[in-house]
C-alpha cells in the first residue's frame, strides 16, 4: 500500500464522515460526562494546562486509565465550551478507527476493495455510534485504533524483524491499553494475526511479549480501578446474555432491518464454515474464524460488569461493542463474500445494501442525541439570570432522558456541572427530579429522593430553589412550610 492510498482512503473516509456526523457536529451538544470534563477543566485549582493535568492525575479514574484522564484534561483544556470542537473529534476519532482497519486489512494481503467495504461499514456501525455523538466516549474508539495501529506495526515487524517497528507496536499496545482496557484481550487476540503472517516461533514469542505488556497493563486496572466484580454466578448469567446477544447483533449486522433473532447469526455463521470446508477455503475460514475471536475479545472484560452491559443496548450503552464491531464488520464482509463466491458484482451490491441500512440507523439514533441537547438547552434556559452563591436546584418537569439510554440530564452530577459552567461559580449545585424522584421535607432543609439520591444531595432552606422548566418558574424554599405542598406535589 502506498502512501497515497492511504491518503486517499482517509479522505474517503472523512468524506463520509462529514455526511454522517456534520450535522450532529452542528447541531449536538454534551452529554453526562462531558459536562462533569468540561467543569473539571474551568475549576481546576490550578491555571493552565499543567493545573488541569496536576487535577486529572488525582481523580479515581487515573489510578486505571492514565491516558485517558490525561488526553480529557488536554481536550477540555483546547476546546473549552466549543462544543462543535469536542463532536468533530469525536467524529475524527471514527475515521481514524475505520481508516487503521483498512491500513490493517491492506497489510494483511487484501485488495483495495476487502480492505474499503469493512472500513466503511465500521464507520457507519450503528450499534457502536454513540461513541460518535458522544465526546466522552469517542476516546474507546481512540483506544481501538491505537490498538489496530499497533497491530499492523507488530506485523510488519514480524515480516522484517526491525526492532523499531515492534517497539512502536508495544508503545501503542499500552495507550490503547490505558485508554480503554477492554483493548487488553484484543492484544491477546492478535496471536491468531501473527500465526498468519509469521513462523509459529516467531508469532509465539511474540505473543509473550504481548502477553507481559498486558499484565503490566492489567495490573494498573486492578490496582486503581475501584469497581467490583459481580458474582461469579451472576457472571455465568451475563456471558450468557453477552454470547446470546452477539448472535444477535451478527444476524441485524448482516440484516439491519428490524429485529432479526440470534439463531439467524448463528446459521450464518456455522453456514460459512460449512461452506469454507466444503471449498477447501482455507483464507475464508481464517477470516472468519479470526472475526469470530475478535468479537470474542471484545466482550470478555465485559462479563464481570454490571448486568446492563449488553450488546444491543442502544443509546450510551452501545459503546461496549467499539472493539468486537471491527470484527463483526470483517466478519459480515466474510460471510457476503463466502455467499457470493467470485461473482464480485454481487457482493459489493450487497454489502451497498448493508451499508444503507446502517446509514439509516445511525440517522435516525443521530435524531435522538440531538434531540438531548435540544432538551438541555431548554432545561438550562429555565434558570433564573442569577444564583446566589451556594444555592442548589432541583429542576423538574422535564426529561432526564429522549430515548432509550439516550440522557438529557439525568445523573447527580451533569446538571450540577452544566450549571457550574452556565454561572461561573463552583459553589452552585444542581439536581435534575427524574418523574419516579420527588423530595423529602426535612426540618432544616430537603433533599431529593429515589435513585441514587440521599442527604449528600440536600440542601438547606433558604438555598434550595425548584425549577420548573416547562413554565420556566424558580421558587425559592426558604422554609418547610414552603416545602411540604411540593413534597406532596412531586412525591416522595
Amino acid at each position: 500500500m502506498t502512501r497515497r492510498e492511504a491518503l486517499a482512503a482517509a479522505v474517503a473516509l472523512l468524506a463520509a464522515a462529514a455526511v454522517l456526523f456534520g450535522p450532529h457536529v452542528s447541531n449536538g451538544g454534551f452529554y453526562w460526562d462531558d459536562w462533569q470534563n468540561a467543569a473539571n477543566t474551568h475549576f481546576a485549582r490550578s491555571p493552565g494546562l499543567f493545573g488541569v493535568l496536576e487535577g486529572a492525575t488525582e481523580r479515581p479514574v487515573f489510578g486505571y486509565r492514565p491516558v485517558l484522564t490525561m488526553l480529557l484534561a488536554i481536550e477540555h483544556s483546547a476546546f473549552g465550551l466549543h462544543m462543535w470542537l469536542h463532536l468533530a473529534m469525536a467524529a475524527l476519532f471514527g475515521v481514524l478507527v475505520a481508516w487503521a482497519l483498512y491500513v490493517l486489512l491492506r497489510t494483511l494481503g487484501f485488495d483495495r476493495l476487502d480492505s474499503a467495504l469493512p472500513a466503511g461499514l465500521l464507520l457507519a456501525f450503528p450499534w457502536v455510534d454513540s461513541t460518535r455523538f458522544w465526546a466522552a466516549a469517542s476516546y474507546d474508539t481512540l483506544a481501538v485504533a491505537l490498538y489496530l495501529l499497533g497491530l499492523v506495526l507488530a506485523v510488519r515487524a514480524l515480516r522484517s524483524g526491525r526492532t523499531r517497528l515492534a517497539a512502536g507496536s508495544l508503545v501503542l499496545y499500552l495507550l490503547a491499553c490505558w485508554t480503554y482496557e477492554i483493548v487488553t484481550v484484543g492484544v491477546l487476540a492478535s496471536l491468531a494475526v501473527y500465526l498468519l503472517v509469521a513462523p509459529r516461533r516467531a508469532a509465539l514469542r511474540r505473543f509473550g511479549v504481548d502477553a507481559l505488556l498486558v499484565a503490566i497493563a492489567l495490573a494498573l486496572v486492578a490496582s486503581g480501578t475501584t469497581r467490583d466484580p459481580q458474582s461469579l454466578g451472576d457472571q455465568i448469567d451475563h456471558a450468557g446474555v453477552i454470547a446470546s446477544q452477539s448472535f444477535s447483533l451478527l444476524a441485524r449486522a448482516v440484516v439491519p432491518v428490524g429485529s432479526v433473532p440470534g439463531i439467524v447469526g448463528a446459521v450464518l455463521l456455522m453456514a460459512a464454515v460449512l461452506l469454507g470446508w466444503r471449498r477447501h477455503d482455507r483464507r475464508g475460514l481464517a477470516v472468519v474464524g479470526t472475526s469470530a475471536l475478535f468479537v470474542a475479545a471484545g466482550y470478555v472484560l465485559f462479563v464481570p460488569a454490571l448486568p446492563h452491559y449488553q450488546p444491543l443496548e442502544p443509546g450510551t450503552t452501545n459503546r461496549m461493542n467499539v472493539l468486537a464491531a471491527v470484527g463483526l464488520v470483517v466478519l459480515v464482509c466474510a460471510l457476503v463474500r463466502m455467499a457470493t463466491g467470485e461473482r464480485r458484482a454481487l457482493a459489493l451490491a450487497l454489502c451497498a445494501l448493508i451499508a444503507t441500512g446502517y446509514v439509516v440507523k445511525v440517522i435516525d439514533d443521530r435524531g435522538d442525541w440531538e434531540h438531548s441537547a435540544r432538551a438541555q438547552e431548554r432545561v438550562l434556559a429555565s434558570l433564573p439570570a442569577d444564583a446566589a452563591p451556594g444555592t442548589t436546584f432541583y429542576t423538574f418537569g422535564a426529561p432526564t432522558f429522549v430515548a432509550p439510554n439516550v440522557p438529557v440530564f439525568s445523573l447527580p452530577f451533569d446538571l450540577r456541572a452544566a450549571v457550574r459552567l452556565r454561572y461561573g461559580d463552583a459553589s452552585l449545585a444542581a439536581y435534575p427530579l427524574a418523574e419516579r424522584s420527588g423530595i423529602e421535607c426535612g426540618r432544616l432543609g430537603l433533599q431529593p429522593t429515589g435513585g441514587s439520591y440521599g442527604p449528600v444531595h440536600g440542601e438547606q432552606y433558604g438555598s434550595a430553589v425548584l425549577v420548573d422548566v416547562p413554565r420556566h418558574r424558580a421558587i425559592p424554599i426558604r422554609s418547610r412550610a414552603e416545602c411540604l405542598p411540593w413534597q406532596a406535589r412531586l412525591g416522595r
